[in-house]
């Protein structure tokens, strides 16, 4: 018997690079333009800045009953806060400075002279083009107002700009154990455990005033739309509640997530064959705990929601056939359930614990097949591979244009069908140099029309109801569905190295918004429209490449190592790459221009210099 004691954390806290529309990138003619940052008397300051320390223990018994018993159990607790700050603003402008009407293209047109003035400030004014944190004090700072709270007058600065911090704390209790047993000398037993209880706290937290006094906790958008006080209240246990900075506001709830799974494989070895068969099952219960009862939804935000239990299983087998000993072909396939996630099972967690019509658990099928090759000289592998998902749930929170009102738009019966083909090899050319290169072709794509409802987010009216969306034969967006890579590396005999990789990403296509593929987004065209195809078009984003090297060098004094390790990321200086790319789920059906697509760009040439020291 023996045990293990781990304990780790990495407290992180950095400001977030951003995404923008193309037309915000030619303007400034910077790719890596980010409207999260703005000067504060002279300084930087930006208003995104994720905050993050959750820490875990991890205590593991490792039991060694024979050669051919032994049993490994985890317990594992993790804790602690995450959190990105962000603009918020009450009968005020909106302060984006790359907000649409902010932007040339607005007036084109249309009035020729804000045109031309926005393009002669986004050009040339920095300050213009970034957050004016002066203005917010200074809006502030003029905001006199007087308001009662807890039968007590108050008169002071109301702020109308602030940076709240949107927290994500969680605690998390997990068990394992996990029991292996050699049956016979080819047969392998492998079972086990696997236990969760997890609660995530979100919240909102005042992060600065902003020079006000005060920030009061009801609904804008709620207060615009009704006439009744309590309707706008975001905790009528607390109305009108005076907000300080560390004081919770707007939502506060908990995510209750409960899993336990239990799977059961065996491995069978044999001379030219060995193959496996495995099963599992899962029992998953969320619900949601409010601590706020909200004023649009009193009886269904305050207090334990009712609990969604799912039950899920999975089957899967393989099977290795050995045409030499340096020869294989490997077959894998599997079919499995799995519960909705707790993020997309509610209309809008934040403020009801109103659950998704027709809510069930994602069918996965999936199944692969390798020729293998593993020699001296050359070691590959070749892989074709079909996996389909579905009964997917979507759910995104938005401001509809249509409608002009903030709301919830959700999607069951999503599905996605993914096939292709995977090459790798490493070639040893000489003892010292090798080469490596990979490839990889696949076709990811939507293979179902699902069903969509949109809801308000300040109230229980559906703005649509049961609509197909016509998602089929759509690519799934936001990565490369081809890429390819050739490097090599160089081993010197005094402890060094070099190598260099130039790698190719292609197929690649912007995530797609459901809202436009429906017939509500085409009634009144005609296929022979322009907007008709620009509209439903999806667009297919430039092939990139890079070229990376790198290497380093080890020194032994006595028992001690130092090591050097320094690499060159992007050396060719390719700033076209689009790591980030997605169609605004905003959108105005005749004219899609006025939101466009949103990008974020690969950064250019950048170094990472690591030193170790091991005694």
């Amino acid at each position: 018997h023996s045990f293990n004691f781990t304990v780790f954390g990495s407290p992180m806290k950095s400001a977030r690079s951003g995404v923008a529309v193309q037309e915000a990138y030619d303007l400034t003619d910077n790719p890596y333009y980010n409207p999260n940052w703005g000067f504060q008397n002279g300084e930087i300051r930006n208003s995104r800045v994720n905050n993050y320390h959750q820490p875990m223990m991890l205590l593991t018994h490792y039991g060694d009953f024979s050669e051919d018993l032994k049993l490994t159990t985890s317990v594992a607790y993790s804790f602690g806060r995450g959190g990105n700050t962000a603009l918020n603003w009450y009968d005020a402008p909106d302060p984006r400075p790359d907000y649409y009407r902010y932007l040339p293209s607005y007036y084109e047109g249309e009035d020729d002279y804000q045109f031309n003035r926005l393009t002669t400030l986004w050009e040339n004014n920095e300050e213009f083009r970034q957050i004016n944190w002066d203005h917010f004090y200074f809006a502030n700072s003029k905001s006199l107002y007087t308001t009662t709270y807890q039968e007590n007058e108050y008169t002071g600065n109301r702020s109308k700009y602030i940076v709240e911090e949107r927290r994500n704390d969680h605690k998390k209790w997990l068990f394992s154990s996990i029991l292996t047993h050699n049956l016979k000398q080819n047969i392998l037993l492998t079972a086990g455990v696997y236990g969760s209880v997890f609660k995530g706290n979100q919240f909102k937290e005042m992060n600065d005033l902003l020079g006000g006094d005060w920030w009061i906790d009801v609904d804008q958008f709620a207060e615009r739309d009704f006439a009744d006080e309590n309707k706008y209240q975001n905790d009528l246990n607390n109305p009108n509640r005076l907000i300080k900075v560390g004081d919770r506001f707007g939502y506060d709830f908990v995510a209750n997530i409960n899993q336990f799974n239990g799977f059961c494989q065996t491995e069978f070895t044999y001379s030219r064959v060995d193959f496996f068969i495995a099963a599992n099952v899962s029992q998953t219960t969320f619900w949601r705990t409010g601590n706020m009862m909200n004023g649009r939804f009193p009886d269904n935000s305050y207090g334990d929601s009712e609990k969604q239990n799912f039950t899920n299983f999975g089957i899967k087998g393989g099977l290795t056939y050995k045409i030499t000993g340096r020869h294989y072909i490997d077959i894998k396939g599997g079919y499995l359930t799995r519960a909705p996630f707790f993020r997309d099972a509610y209309i809008s967690s934040r403020v009801r614990d109103h659950v998704i019509e027709g809510l069930t658990s994602e069918k996965i099928i999936t199944g692969d097949a390798s020729y293998i090759v593993r020699s001296p000289i050359l070691k590959s592998r070749l892989t074709v591979y079909y996996t389909k998902f579905m009964d997917q749930t979507w759910s995104r929170s938005f401001y509809h244009e249509l409608y002009r009102t903030f709301g919830n738009y959700s999607m069951v019966g999503v599905d996605n069908t993914n096939f292709g083909a995977e090459l790798g090899a490493e070639i040893n050319v000489t003892p010292d140099l090798t080469v490596n290169a990979v490839g990889a072709w696949g076709r990811y794509v939507y293979s179902s029309r699902p069903k969509a409802t949109i809801t308000r987010d300040n109230d229980n009216s559906y703005l649509a109801k049961d609509m197909t969306v016509y998602f089929k034969n759509y690519r799934v967006g936001g990565f490369p569905q081809a890429a390819a890579s050739l490097g090599f590396r160089y081993n010197g005999r005094q402890y060094w190295f070099f190598g260099s990789n130039f790698s190719y990403f292609g197929e690649i296509w912007i995530d797609p918004t459901p809202d436009r593929r429906t017939e509500k987004a085409l009634q009144g065209l005609v296929v022979e429209d322009n907007e008709w195809y620009k509209i439903l078009e999806q667009e297919k984003l430039n092939d990139g490449y890079t070229l990376d090297i790198y290497g380093g060098k080890s020194w032994r004094f006595g028992g001690n190592y130092l090591r050097v390790n320094l690499s060159v990321s992007n050396v060719l200086n390719n700033k076209e790459i689009t790591v980030i790319a997605f169609e605004q789920l905003r959108t105005d059906y005749r004219n899609v221009d006025k939101f466009p697509s949103k990008f974020a760009y690969m950064y250019g040439t950048n170094f990472f210099l690591n030193i170790n020291y091991s005694f």
